[in-house]
């Protein structure tokens, strides 16, 4: 028997065979429905046949907490429109500090930004939020269901949170936003060459990577170069150039030509933000 679900929010609409108990197996497919956020407002089910539409209005979508310049919300919002997903961008004002607010404090103790909330469940990590997303919208291509491509995913996903992260990451915000980033106070005084130093080793590593391999894990497009694209594509923000790692740089292009790709402040103008 159909059963045809209409969202009010993008409506579209889907049939489901949906067996047993109406009301019960309704509200187990619409469980596995949630990469489009629903709630059940109204449902009108004629138990006698079931020849009656389900009705589903005043869709709930995801809240993505995200400030513009931040490299770490910009790849969530990346893969977003890579996935086509309905998702409510809340703007956290990092140059105001409202990411230290306690109305932020209390969904996020972290006080960073991207943080997701889905009903009631919270992510306050971009790789938990990007895990989160592609296997929502069904693994493929973004993400996987073979623990081989997840662990070769989790590889570069890891990179960029250590690697990336405290190399050209910490130099772009020193260089460009004058701050150290990381969790640090602002007027606390982080080692720039430092972070150059291993901002040209993490180069070394990916360009070695991608002189064999057209992408970072698979074969194909995943989170894996969604993660790392963001802050080494904004190296030059941070003073390193990408004028050495050429394999790097094909990979910036061919990223940027994915289908729905939208840039960042900085990808095409490295110096806006210097005096």
């Amino acid at each position: 028997m159909d059963i045809m679900l209409n969202y009010e929010a993008k409506c579209f609409l889907t049939k489901k065979q949906v067996a047993g108990n109406p009301l019960i197996s309704v509200a187990n497919e619409l469980r596995t429905i949630s990469t489009k956020q629903l709630a059940i407002h109204s449902m009108a089910v004629s138990v006698a046949g079931l020849k009656t539409p389900v009705d589903l209005c005043e869709a709930k979508f995801m809240k993505l907490y995200s400030y513009e310049e931040s490299g770490n919300s910009y790849k969530v919002r990346l893969l977003v429109g890579f996935l086509d997903l309905d998702v409510e961008l809340v703007d956290v004002d990092l140059m105001l500090d409202a990411q230290h607010q306690p109305e932020y404090l209390a969904m996020n103790p972290r006080g960073e930004v991207p943080a997701l909330v889905d009903g009631d469940l919270t992510l306050r990590d971009s790789s938990a939020i990007m895990v989160y997303l592609a296997n929502l919208a069904g693994a493929d291509p973004w993400w996987s269901n073979e623990p081989a491509e997840q662990a070769a995913i989790m590889e570069w996903l890891a990179f960029a949170a250590s690697w990336v992260q405290y190399g050209v990451f910490s130099a772009r915000a020193m260089v460009s936003f004058g701050i150290p980033a990381n969790g640090l106070p602002p007027d606390f005084q982080d080692n720039l060459e430092a972070a150059k130093h291993r901002g040209h080793r993490s180069l070394e590593i990916l360009d070695l990577a991608l002189q064999t391999s057209e992408w970072l894990a698979c074969g194909r497009p995943t989170i894996a170069d969604v993660a790392v694209f963001p802050y080494i594509a904004l190296a030059p923000m941070g003073d390193i150039s990408l004028a050495s790692y050429g394999a790097v740089g094909r990979w910036i292009e061919q990223f940027k030509g994915l289908p729905r790709f939208h840039p960042i402040a900085g990808l095409e103008d490295p110096s806006y933000r210097k005096p």
